[in-house]
């Protein structure tokens, strides 16, 4: 029982299993850093992080301070990199808490020396080379090449990365092949004036795939672990990953409107016949966005049901006709019932987006339900724990 019925259920065996596909393509010596940031692109990064430090990962990626300090409260001996921009201001808590920088220029690297000098620290420092992402990271020039060298050289800070990202790597290969070489000169011309960079990665989701042959000392996996992809749902299979996530709800209350009835703000959808309607208590915002409106379906009974109306904030109506239901009955919105499935990329192209922001968009209020081995070993309802 939970205290509300919509949720979304983890299978941590699914989640197991996406690693051991990643590793599959990768050299053995190369490490998995695992993203974890949005909460595990929203499927609860603490729990996701306890498992993965169970089946040997104990490097990972967030994007912000606050993220990173939340993990580590949990656990104290893993490698957690900020991928992101840290405000000066944070820059104590961030060190105390054992964070690991991303430095892109020599003022916030002399900034981090001086703190971490005054509290009796030193702090360990990825540097982001900006291979043609446009985003962050020091350009492959000479002048950045003068400002690693004088960051290589301050006492309180001790560089143990360097890396950069991929734009395209899915679609483009001759722009990702341009950006793995930008990469792979300009830490051999660091490397070249002595300067010890630590472990070198440059692979996300999509090149670990497409570009194993560029998994260096570590590789930066997002999407791929929680089982999907930003491509279409083949590519995913193909690699062997499987979505580790179910979106449930249940049956709230069953009626039939008549011929012309309207159905939910607007009624924007009216019946063209008698019509069996069942409310489900999930809406915009548990993430089902408004725009989705009559693009979805959900399974009840291991039958699709067509969604009508507009989502309302906390609930939405679906077409159950000529389908035995009531009050209670198990709603699948993405997931399996039955013989039948509903993909993830069905909602997200509803959405119109990719997999990677629809996830991001579920809300925190949906409890995350852990699974192993068929039975639940964990879940954020904070009501009934």
């Amino acid at each position: 029982m939970f205290s509300r019925p919509s949720r979304i259920e983890i299978d941590l065996d699914k989640l197991e299993r996406n690693i051991e596909a990643i590793r599959s393509h990768i050299p053995e010596s190369t490490k998995i850093i695992a993203i974890v940031k949005s909460n595990a692109y929203s499927m609860g990064d603490v729990e996701i992080v306890r498992h993965l430090i169970e089946i040997g990962v104990y490097n990972f990626a967030v994007a912000a301070m606050s993220e990173g300090i939340r993990i580590r409260r949990e656990f104290k001996n893993v490698e957690i990199l900020v991928l992101g921009y840290t405000p000066e201001y944070l820059y104590e808590s961030s060190i105390r808490n054992n964070l690991t920088f991303t430095v892109y220029s020599y003022d916030t690297a002399k900034k981090i020396n001086e703190v971490s000098k005054k509290i009796g620290m030193t702090t360990n420092i990825h540097i982001k080379i900006d291979t043609g992402m446009n985003r962050l990271g020091f350009k492959p020039t000479d002048a950045s090449l003068a400002e690693i060298e004088n960051i290589s050289k301050l006492p309180n800070t001790n560089i143990t990365g360097i890396f950069s990202h991929f734009a395209d790597a899915e679609e483009n290969l001759e722009f990702t092949k341009n950006q793995f070489s930008k990469f792979i000169d300009f830490t051999e011309r660091l490397e070249a004036k002595g300067i010890e960079l630590g472990m070198k990665h440059i692979n996300n989701t999509g090149g670990v795939f497409s570009y194993p042959e560029y998994s260096l000392d570590a590789v930066r996996p997002g999407i791929a672990i929680y089982g999907t992809h930003d491509g279409n749902i083949e590519e995913a299979l193909n690699f062997g990953l499987e979505f580790i996530a179910s979106i449930k709800s249940e049956v709230a209350h069953v009626k039939t409107i008549q011929k012309g009835e309207g159905v939910s703000y607007g009624l924007v959808f009216k019946a063209e016949k008698p019509t069996k309607v069942a409310t489900i208590p999930i809406g915009y915002s548990d993430g089902l966005l408004r725009a989705m409106s009559g693009k979805i379906e959900v399974l009840i009974k291991g039958k699709r049901c067509r969604q009508i109306g507009v989502i309302c904030m906390d609930q939405l109506m679906v077409d159950v006709t000529g389908i035995e239901c009531e009050v209670g009955d198990e709603v699948v919105l993405v997931g399996e019932q039955g013989s039948e499935k509903i993909w993830l990329n069905e909602y997200s192209e509803a959405a119109e987006e990719c997999n990677t922001p629809f996830l991001t968009h579920l809300s925190p209020r949906l409890c995350r339900v852990y699974t192993k081995d068929g039975n639940i070993i964990k879940s954020t309802d904070e009501i009934l724990n």
